[in-house]
């Protein structure tokens, strides 16, 4: 099962800097037949019992949102 969540910045940029912590996310634009940017990110409902990824995830939002 997933989520979706509305980062509010490009969530392919997102994924490029989270994979170089080692945190694989899957940007909406894989779901969108007209690959278009988007904010959405799917998360994975097992995700949300884990803090460390949470943790990442919030440090590279912050950096991408100054």
């Amino acid at each position: 099962m997933f989520g979706w969540v509305d980062t509010g910045v490009d969530t392919e940029v997102l994924a490029r800097q989270a994979a170089l912590s080692n945190l694989l996310l899957a940007p909406g634009l894989l779901f969108s037949p007209q690959q278009a940017t988007s904010s959405k990110l799917r998360v994975p409902v097992a995700m949300a019992d884990h803090t460390e990824p949470w943790k990442v995830l919030e440090q590279i939002l912050r950096q991408l949102r100054k």
